[in-house]
Order: structure tokens, then C-alpha cells, then sequence
């Protein structure tokens, strides 16, 4: 599991983490924050940081901390409603405040790194609580556009195959016929070369 290929920065100094959170508490934020902890004890997430990034696209910007004094910090700045640690994720959209902790989904952490259960309620949860701004709202324009676009697509194809499918089986059914037609004639042709030969043999006798 590579941070660096998921777009995640490891916050590892105080000074990162205070990084974060003045960026956790500008009022101008617009793209989510969100963060991945590790089990206790462990140096990694407990939630797959490019399973993570594929839900979140990439205007998201990504954090892992691992659990310990960083993430006990982060509990004493914003409040334990807003905090996160113990393998946990946490979603933080734009205007972070004590009020606000609702809006801030803390995803639990997944039972094993491969967990689609886990993966599945996070990109619920991200959906379910994401904020309907007038970028949003665009982009969901987009993804129904696409969408729509993808299925008449699809139709199109299907109709495409259909269209061949049928025309494969008119080609078998005639393939069929001639086979048929074919066998008819080599009988009939047999049968006379048959009487033939019969006729032949009773001339000479």
C-alpha cells in the first residue's frame, strides 16, 4: 500500500499536524479533508489509502496519522467529536467547528485490509454527507450527463449486437437448409446410381 501513489501525506511532526488543522479551520476551504489512522501498534491505515482516494477523487486532500500522541493532539485541538485515531477515518467537509461534528462522518475501521464492507459504508458515508455546493451539484450534472451518454451507448451496441446475432442465426438456419437440400440430392443420386447399376446387371444376364 504506497501513500505516495494515493496522494496521502504522512503527518508525522507537530508541526504537520498543526498544518492540518489550521487547514481543517480556514473559513475559504472548500475540498474535504480527510484522515486515516492506524490500529494500535501498527505504522500503517487501516483503511486502503488508494480504495480511499478512488471515492474521494482528487480535489480530496488526503492524511494519514498514525495512532499515538499525533492523534491525541489532534483529540486536545478540535474536540473529541472531531477527533480520529484507533484505525478510524474521518471525513472533515468545509467549516470545522465543535457545532458541526455531525457533518464530519467518523467511518469505523475496517474489520481487515481487504474489508468491502468498510470501503462500501465510507463511500456512503462521503456521499451521504458531502455538502451541496454549486461545484457539487456541477458535478453531478456531469456524472448524470455521463451517465445518460454511456447508457445510449450501451444501447446502441446492444442493438448493434442483437442486429448480428440475428443475421448469424438467418446465416445458420440457410447454412442449414443447403446442408439439407444438399443431403436430398446426394440420396437421390445415389439411390439412381443404385437402379442403375441394377438395370445394367440384368441387360447382361
Amino acid at each position: 500500500m504506497s501513500l505516495v501513489q494515493a496522494g496521502c501525506v504522512n503527518i508525522v511532526t507537530r508541526p504537520q499536524l498543526r498544518e492540518l488543522i489550521e487547514q481543517l479551520r480556514r473559513p475559504d476551504r472548500i475540498p474535504p479533508v480527510v484522515a486515516l489512522t492506524s490500529r494500535p501498534g501498527e505504522q500503517q491505515p487501516a483503511f486502503s489509502p488508494n480504495g480511499v482516494r478512488a471515492i474521494v477523487g482528487s480535489a480530496a486532500q488526503l492524511y494519514f496519522i498514525s495512532t499515538g500522541h499525533l492523534t491525541r493532539t489532534l483529540a486536545v485541538k478540535l474536540g473529541e467529536r472531531l477527533a480520529v485515531k484507533n484505525g478510524d477515518a474521518r471525513i472533515w467537509w468545509a467549516g470545522v467547528s465543535g457545532h458541526t461534528a455531525t457533518s464530519h462522518p467518523l467511518i469505523p475501521l475496517p474489520v481487515c485490509e481487504d474489508d468491502a464492507t468498510a470501503m462500501e459504508e465510507f463511500a456512503r458515508q462521503f456521499k451521504a454527507t458531502r455538502p451541496l455546493t454549486p461545484d457539487y451539484l456541477d458535478m453531478l450534472e456531469g456524472e448524470r450527463n455521463d451517465a445518460t451518454r454511456r447508457g445510449r451507448e450501451l444501447s446502441v451496441k446492444l442493438a448493434e449486437q442483437c442486429n448480428e446475432l440475428n443475421e448469424a442465426r438467418l446465416l445458420v438456419e440457410a447454412t442449414r437448409m443447403m446442408v439439407a437440400d444438399a443431403e436430398v440430392q446426394l440420396r437421390t443420386l445415389a439411390s439412381s446410381q443404385r437402379r442403375g447399376g441394377s438395370r445394367g446387371q440384368r441387360s447382361r444376364s
